[in-house]
């Protein structure tokens, strides 16, 4: 989970008079979605404080971003970041920076694969760094799969 409120401080017993909100761009049963309750388990405990979903879908997770951006900076808005998240802040499609977003909790290790067709011309990750930067000025390719198949936004090598 990420809060997009560097710096902030607040004397412990004049926080947490509200519900805490923790926006998702995934839909109901998801992995995301089900990662996210997960963790708000353990926030309800620690934090003795109502903790709610907010579904936020569209974009890649743009959406979900775009929500977070629009909240009040006062400690009571949440979010789940994927590598979906990022990939949108990276490219811009977003009027965020990753420096905007302060990571709280970690609740999973997602495993990061690079993978070529078989019969590519590259064979080790300088090669595919290299082919990189040579297309497209330099934009770095990728596709990402989840469970409904590969996002609309995907780019190929």
């Amino acid at each position: 989970m990420a809060s997009g409120l560097p710096g902030l401080a607040y004397a412990e017993d004049a926080y947490t008079n509200k519900t805490l909100r923790v926006v998702t761009h995934a839909g109901p049963g998801g992995g995301t979605d089900i990662t996210t309750r997960m963790m708000m388990l353990r926030g309800r405990r620690v934090l003795k404080q109502d903790m709610v979903v907010v579904s936020k879908r569209g974009g890649s997770g743009s959406a979900a971003l775009m929500y977070v951006n629009s909240q009040p900076r006062d400690g009571y808005t949440f979010m789940t970041i994927t590598q979906s998240h990022i990939f949108q802040i990276l490219q811009k499609k977003v009027p965020i920076t990753i420096d905007q977003l302060v990571g709280i909790a970690r609740a999973t290790d997602d495993p990061t694969v690079i993978a070529v067709p078989k019969d590519s011309p590259i064979k080790t990750l300088d090669d595919f760094i290299k082919a990189s930067a040579e297309k497209d000025g330099g934009q770095m390719g990728h596709h990402l799969r989840g469970r409904r198949g590969p996002c609309r936004d995907s780019q190929f090598l």
